[in-house]
């Protein structure tokens, strides 16, 4: 009984502890919920704003590749010009070194808006050369070494691209809508527009006015573990006579910068034997040459030679 005596008190004091103990542990716990929650809404709505992010590089590719299209692509009549269109890229190395990368194709457009390219090598002799007819929808892809010309039709891959263009901004939409509805914040995501283009005014290039603009896009600092924030520069100069961009430079920390510009332009019409087949050239149809080098691979293949 003595025993029991001794006990008694000490399994109460146990006991009031116990009971005083809970409210903080459901304190800490509660605390711990909230912790938890509060990681979960940062994680969501960064991802949100990654995918906003992704949309706008997105979406700007795919004007670039619009804009290079539109050479080979859109007729464009009575705005004859012949000019050297320069592509450079420069990638800064962390040492300071530097990794620069250039190439030149010779550009012409008649007045009936037909389009030849010349592609340059490194000597300054001709690689290729390509013959556009957007009128007629004719493509011819000749080899000065072969003297082979190869014809083909663009009108259906057209379609094709403008389908698929299509359907991409309608993912890269959707895509956009849905990562923004998952998070609690949706509503200031949702709100949130892609910033106008900055007007840079008009400027001359060779004699041709163009007409400037400039797209910032940047990547808040920890979006992809970057300690502070990154720009992404794009500028662009358009000249409406000559309806297509005579200049274009992308600016992006991460890979460098690439320019594109049309230099020597020269307005005059350009000889009408540029936009055709020389007589010595062999025309071969593009699509029956593909099926062609296709059985010649299957034939190989299937009957390999001896060793």
């Amino acid at each position: 009984m003595k025993y029991a005596r001794l006990m008694t008190p000490t399994i109460a004091l146990l006991a009031t502890l116990f009971i005083s103990s809970v409210p903080a542990f459901a304190q800490e716990t509660e605390q711990e919920k909230k912790a938890v929650q509060a990681k979960i809404v940062e994680e969501k709505l960064q991802a949100a704003q990654a995918a906003e992010l992704q949309a706008q590089l997105q979406a700007k590719a795919y004007s670039v590749v619009e804009s290079k299209l539109a050479f080979e692509t859109k007729l464009v009549k009575g705005a004859p010009y012949s000019a050297v269109a320069i592509s450079e890229s420069i990638q800064t190395l962390g040492d300071g070194n530097r990794i620069r990368q250039s190439s030149s194709t010779t550009v012409y457009r008649d007045s009936a808006g037909r389009t030849r390219r010349e592609v340059m090598k490194k000597d300054g002799t001709v690689q290729s050369i390509v013959i556009s007819d957007p009128s007629t929808g004719i493509n011819y892809s000749l080899d000065p070494q072969t003297r082979i010309a190869l014809k083909s039709e663009f009108g259906g891959i057209l379609k094709k691209i403008a389908a698929e263009q299509v359907e991409a901004r309608r993912r890269i939409e959707l895509d956009s809508k849905q990562a923004a509805q998952n998070t609690p914040q949706a509503g200031v995501l949702a709100k949130k527009k892609t910033l106008p283009a900055e007007p840079l005014g008009r400027q001359s290039f060779d004699g041709v006015e163009a007409e400037g603009s400039r797209t910032v896009v940047t990547i808040p600092a920890g979006q992809i573990g970057n300690d502070l924030p990154i720009n992404v520069i794009s500028e662009q100069w358009y000249s409406p006579d000559l309806q297509l961009l005579v200049m274009t430079k992308h600016s992006d920390p991460r890979t460098g910068e690439t320019t594109y510009r049309l230099a020597s332009i020269n307005r005059a019409e350009p000889d009408s034997s540029l936009f055709e087949v020389p007589s010595d050239y062999t025309v071969r149809n593009a699509a029956e040459e593909k099926r062609r080098t296709v059985e010649d691979v299957r034939l190989k293949l299937s009957k390999p030679e001896e060793q």
